[in-house]
């Protein structure tokens, strides 16, 4: 039987961890006002996940990425951004719809909308 430890670090964080568990992983809860990842008794997470702050966070990386996202509208902006793109520099907020045999892309700025060119490979 495995035991479970909770202790405080000396960085004032409070640590779980299952020390006589090969491969365990000692969990470090976040200090100050953070949230915790919460999630109902199927294990599906029940509330948002927001970055601390702007534009300083990666979902993956070059190596490790998501093998599929699954999502409604994507929303994409980088409004946020100090310089704009790297092809012309500017700053745009785009949004992608799904229609029942089209595409679409909304200009979030000027409000024009666009249907991708979609051609069918057998």
């Amino acid at each position: 039987m495995s035991s479970i430890v909770i202790k405080g670090n000396t960085s004032g964080q409070v640590e779980i961890a299952a020390p006589d568990v090969a491969g365990s992983t000692t969990l470090t809860l976040p200090t100050g006002t953070g949230n915790f990842i919460t999630s109902d008794s199927n294990g599906d997470v029940t509330i948002s996940l927001i970055p601390s702050t702007t534009d300083n966070y990666d979902l993956g990386s070059a190596s490790k990425v998501w093998r599929n996202i699954y999502t409604g509208d994507l929303n994409l902006s980088n409004e946020a951004k100090e310089q704009g793109n790297s092809v012309d520099g500017t700053k745009g907020s785009w949004t992608i719809q799904e229609g029942a045999d089209n595409l679409f892309l909304v200009n979030n700025k000027s409000g024009k909308k666009y249907k991708f060119t979609l051609e069918e490979v057998k």
